[in-house]
């Protein structure tokens, strides 16, 4: 059953709570003709309190509703072959809305999910992560299309209509499989910032030897002795082009010291220490010579 609130106009303060079958929701949104769209009623999907309608009397989302509304980036009114093929048996309803034309589509999208999700957690990643999965299913950068105002948890939205006198609205349904919440949990979790870790460096000498000392500036100030450093390591160099056109040799591809993986390690042939680019879980950066010690090249 879909279960939902539903108000007569956009002045309407006391929010109905209704509950349908798959069928009869389907029923329901069917397009109507209207003089105006501020003529058609509009629904929630969401559970209240019987308070009104306002954010703070919502208790729970009872699915997952997309505006493309953008007056920015345009995204055509969708068929089935545009939606990857690992979500399109999911259930979802499509329809144009009110203000819609060729030259600037505008619709909405509706996914049901197999449990509600409370308020708090709509509004703290839930949305953001519905939005994510909406992107998903058609390959795009959902922030470029959507219709961000849409966030609130009692948001209302205006069941299907279309001015009189209009060509037929379009619609698209397709009956699934209910699309499960945990897919929007897993997103609000890969959403959350990582920790990262406190890196403490391997080898840090308060009183060396002069040829200690002397290596370590070696390897900070000559490009020469960095190469070599690459070459007794077994380390791979290439060139690369910056973003700013300079060309740098650098040394890629060992492993860190501190996460253990190796597809975003380098070096600068011309530069200083050696890095980590897993910046928000690793961070690693350290010295030539302190990474030498710790793979037993020197002392």
């Amino acid at each position: 059953m879909y279960e939902y609130n539903y108000i007569l106009n956009k002045y309407d303060k006391q929010p109905k709570f209704t509950s349908r079958s798959p069928q009869d929701f389907g029923a329901s949104m069917v397009s109507r003709q209207a003089r105006k769209k501020e003529d058609v009623p509009l629904f929630i999907p969401a559970i209240m309190d019987g308070k009104g309608r306002k954010n703070e009397n919502v208790e729970y989302i009872t699915m997952i509703v997309v505006d493309i509304d953008s007056d920015i980036r345009f995204l055509g009114f969708p068929n089935k072959n545009r939606i990857r093929p690992e979500w399109e048996n999911i259930t979802y309803f499509c329809y144009t809305t009110f203000n819609t034309s060729q030259r600037t589509p505008k619709w909405r999208m509706i996914i049901p999910i197999t449990e509600n999700i409370p308020a708090a957690i709509w509004m703290k990643g839930g949305w953001d992560a519905s939005m994510k999965i909406f992107g998903e299913m058609f390959s795009i950068n959902e922030k470029e299309f959507i219709d961000k105002s849409c966030k609130n948890p009692a948001r209302a939205y205006y069941y299907p209509s279309h001015p009189i006198h209009t060509g037929e609205p379009k619609q698209l349904w397709n009956y699934g499989k209910i699309l499960e919440t945990s897919e929007i949990y897993k997103r609000i979790e890969e959403r959350k910032p990582k920790k990262i870790k406190k890196y403490k460096p391997l080898y840090t000498p308060k009183r060396g030897k002069d040829s200690e000392i002397a290596k370590k500036i070696e390897l900070e100030k000559c490009p020469a002795a960095r190469k070599q450093f690459c070459k007794d390591a077994g380390i791979d160099t290439k060139t690369i082009q910056s973003n700013d056109g300079s060309i740098n040799e650098v040394g890629y591809g060992f492993t860190c010291p501190n996460c253990r993986r190796s597809d975003a390690t380098f070096i600068y042939i011309d530069g200083v220490n050696a890095h980590c680019n897993h910046r928000n879980t690793c961070g690693w950066s350290d010295s030539l010579y302190n990474l030498g010690v710790y793979w037993g090249m020197y002392r």
